[in-house]
């Protein structure tokens, strides 16, 4: 499992509002397709907004759908992959950075990113690329005082981030400090091979869960943490405005 650094922009969203409305929709990001050729169902994101004292990591999600793919992408899964298509009323999602309506779903087991992008590769433009999950809030927050603000995503040595946690930890311990909130240094990104990605290859656990209940949970705000697979789920919309 890898793990990626992820800010959230402070003209797009103050903190509490973007919270807010990741606890009501759940999160979903933009991602470039050389990117996104690079993550995998299960990883983590690690979601941070810099400020004076550095980047303040302030919750997490793991990658369980991608969003926006194209006519062509989306015939294309449906044509080499078992699929099993869910429809529903249309629902509107506002969000701060745009708004959006979610006519239905798609969803496939057993398939991992890579293998939804490989069978794109010839097309030009798959979409409008998003990855998305629930969010789960990390407390007590902690800044990464090194790190400046960045768009996209960086891999990040997660278990470093951990150890130095611990280290700072027990250095206030020892000096008796009471604030609740890290802060440490060091950049944490990834260059060469780490331990994390030499583990060995993952399997994407079976999909045993009863499809419409799902997804219908999914597209009215339900909990997906209580999902234990990895699952893709495409959503077809129609952009009203926003971003591009």
């Amino acid at each position: 499992m890898k793990t990626w650094l992820h800010f959230v922009g402070k003209s797009f969203y103050k903190l509490d509002a973007f919270v807010q409305e990741a606890c009501r929709y759940g999160v979903s990001r933009r991602v470039a397709r050389n990117v996104l050729e690079k993550m995998h169902f299960g990883d983590r994101v690690l979601l941070a907004q810099h400020t004076g004292k550095g980047a303040i990591v302030f919750g997490e999600f793991t990658i369980r759908q991608i969003f926006g793919l194209s006519e062509a992408a989306s015939a294309r899964v449906h044509e080499r992959f078992e699929t099993k298509v869910v429809d529903s009323e249309p629902m509107p999602v506002e969000r701060e950075c745009g708004s959006y309506m979610v006519t239905g779903a798609t969803i496939i087991k057993n398939v991992d990113i890579p293998d939804i992008l490989s069978v794109c590769q010839d097309l030009k433009d798959i979409g409008k690329l998003m990855i998305g999950g629930q969010l789960r809030l990390i407390n007590p927050r902690y800044i990464l005082a090194s790190i400046d603000h960045r768009m996209g995503f960086r891999e990040i040595n997660y278990q470093g981030v951990q150890e130095a946690l611990q280290n700072e930890k027990k250095r206030k311990e020892s000096k008796h400090v009471k604030d609740p909130i890290h802060k440490i240094d060091g950049q944490f990104y990834v260059f060469k091979d780490t331990p994390e990605e030499q583990e060995a290859p993952r399997r994407v656990p079976q999909y045993d869960h009863d499809i419409s209940s799902v997804q219908i949970d999914f597209m009215l705000g339900g909990k997906q943490e209580d999902l234990q697979n990895y699952l893709v789920s495409i959503i077809n919309y129609t952009q009203k405005h926003g971003r591009n």
